[in-house]
């Protein structure tokens, strides 16, 4: 299965807020973070974050750390693929 790596903290926490986090896992198989996303994700308390802060605690979500600089080009590729196959999925469900 592809990795995944998740740019946008909005994402993520829409994911989250409709508790639907478990699907990135199951798509993709490893889902990664950078810890500049990690730390917005969890800045405002709410239920979204406290999904978000388990998802990490049981290892469905991975953090980066600044030295995987080479996770970053991946990411922006991923993030365009990943928004374009959603938004194709829900249209057309």
């Amino acid at each position: 299965m592809a990795e995944i790596v998740i740019a946008d903290a909005g994402s993520l926490i829409a994911l989250a807020k409709v508790n639907l986090l478990a699907v990135l896992a199951q798509l993709f198989g490893s889902v990664v973070m950078p810890e500049t996303v990690q730390q917005e994700c969890l800045a405002k308390a709410g239920e979204e974050n406290q999904r978000i802060q388990h998802a990490i605690e049981i290892g469905m979500i991975r953090i980066a750390t600044p030295a995987q600089t080479d996770l970053a080009l991946a990411l922006s590729r991923s993030l365009v693929t990943i928004r374009m196959s959603w938004q194709r999925s829900w249209v057309m469900s």
